[in-house]
């Protein structure tokens, strides 16, 4: 049934090509017959068309060369167009179908394609894979959403982007004091300043510890370099009663070299604490100390390895 919904919600938009009625039991065809390319979806020219079988049970295979570069999300309507072509221009829909989307004519003799939508014969929908790389911009975004819990729900099972993702309700929606990122896409560098708020509030209450700004600091730091592959340097600058208490600079080397496991290594141990916890061998108020100690003692011998030009840290933040 998913199949036939999403060849009727893209078809509506194609206008069905003239195709010559395809009886033998393999037929490569010349190419190529064009699909009409709806208002607002990136350029592209079928440049390989082979279709395979009788009629009622093709198995199609299509290349397709974009006419400029495109931008992630505009891919999908690409895979959609071809994808809503291929089922309605004939009076049965394929068996079995593949088509590739390449940068070039040279990549689509040769190379590997920038996208791909199929649909196997066990599978009742299309499945997508598209290998477009976030920009620069779009990247770092994603990953400071994706620091705040603001991503996008998406539907995993939906690869091909078809349902819209949901937007989310955030309790801070309407707050004045918000979390800032600023990016500079020549210096490839990013910087989030982060409020330290009081809890569900839209004002500053207690200073945060120590640990607690570690924590928000290390989370940022790993999902920027993470997610953002071209990311060079990032800054995190947090905030409390409008003054800046934490002021730390990083750079990708420094973070690969030092950093990268630093989180994990802190979640690690909150572990180990939780499994003593089970097994009777601490109390919780002695767990939990140890498990603040602990991070203490990491972020600070962490923090030395940077030079001190680059790492500010409010006394206050005990």
């Amino acid at each position: 049934m998913r199949r036939y919904l999403f060849a009727a919600l893209v078809s509506s938009a194609l206008a069905t090509a003239a195709c010559p009625d395809n009886k033998s039991q393999t037929e490569t065809k010349a190419c190529c017959d064009q699909p009409k390319i709806p208002d607002g979806v990136a350029a592209f020219k079928i440049v390989a068309d082979e279709v395979t079988g009788p009629s009622d049970g093709q198995v199609v295979n299509l290349k397709a060369v974009l006419a400029q570069p495109v931008e992630r999300q505009d891919m999908y309507p690409v895979l959609h167009t071809l994808y809503g072509w291929a089922m309605t221009r004939t009076a049965f829909e394929p068996i079995e179908f593949r088509a590739e989307v390449f940068a070039s004519q040279a990549e689509a003799a040769s190379g590997k394609a920038l996208a791909v939508i199929e649909r196997p014969r066990t599978s009742q929908g299309p499945l997508c894979d598209n290998a477009v790389p976030w920009t620069f911009r779009q990247a770092v975004t994603r990953a400071f959403e994706a620091s705040l819990n603001r991503a996008p729900v998406e539907n995993v099972q939906d690869s091909c982007r078809v349902e819209k993702p949901k937007p989310q309700e955030r309790f801070d929606q309407g707050f004045s004091h918000q979390p800032k990122l600023e990016i500079d896409e020549q210096a490839r560098s990013a910087r989030v300043e982060y409020p330290f708020l009081a809890d569900g509030k839209d004002e500053f209450g207690p200073a945060p510890t120590f640990n607690q700004a570690m924590t928000y600091w290390i989370e940022f730091a790993t999902s920027m370099f993470r997610r953002a592959p071209d990311l060079k340097t990032f800054t995190f600058l947090g905030i409390h009663n409008q003054a800046p208490v934490v002021n730390i600079v990083l750079d990708r080397n420094a973070f690969e070299t030092n950093f990268a496991s630093l989180q994990e290594e802190v979640a690690s141990h909150a572990a180990v604490t939780f499994q003593k916890l089970g097994m009777n061998a601490t109390n919780d108020k002695a767990a939990a100390k140890e498990q603040e100690t602990f991070k203490a003692k990491t972020f600070r011998e962490a923090l030395k390895l940077l030079p001190p030009s680059q790492v500010s840290v409010a006394k206050a933040l005990k």
